[in-house]
């Protein structure tokens, strides 16, 4: 069974932020416009992927 990547929504047809998960340190998940940063709970670990 397969899903979607990006699923549709008619009540916000567009998304609000994007978050693409390389900051790399810290505590903060910065969006690309920096409007709506996310907090990282139970100690996430970044780590570089190959």
């Amino acid at each position: 069974m397969s899903s979607p990547l990006f699923a549709s929504n008619p009540a916000c047809p567009s998304p609000r932020a994007y978050w693409r998960l390389d900051d790399g340190v810290g505590t903060v998940a910065r969006d690309e416009k920096n409007a709506y940063p996310g907090t990282l709970v139970n100690g996430p670990v970044w780590f570089i992927a190959n």
